[in-house]
């Protein structure tokens, strides 16, 4: 199945607390929007740099992709920037959400 692919990993200095709010982020996130295993595609976990990684369907553009993962992070935590980026491998990222 085709489909593309866009993660959300953490970023910055990974100190303790901010590794605890990474891991809140994501897990809030997968549980609205389930997050693709490592054996179905997605990122391997690490203890310093949380990810996760989402399928989309091939029928919606990277962007609207991008988009929808950014919409869900503003409703899982308003200030998620400061802790998470969103990239989808082909580097458009959040720009190519902002510009959808």
């Amino acid at each position: 199945m085709s489909r593309h692919v866009v993660h959300v990993e953490a970023k910055g200095l990974p100190t303790p607390s901010r590794i605890r709010r990474q891991r809140r982020i994501l897990a809030a996130l997968d549980g609205q929007y389930r997050a693709l295993t490592r054996d179905a595609g997605g990122a391997p976990d690490s203890g310093l740099r949380p990810i996760k990684s989402f399928g989309f369907s091939t029928r919606s553009s990277r962007e609207d992709a991008v988009a929808r993962l950014v919409a869900l992070l503003d409703d899982v935590d308003p200030e998620w920037r400061s802790y998470v980026r969103v990239w989808d491998g082909y580097g458009t990222g959040v720009r190519g959400a902002l510009r959808a």
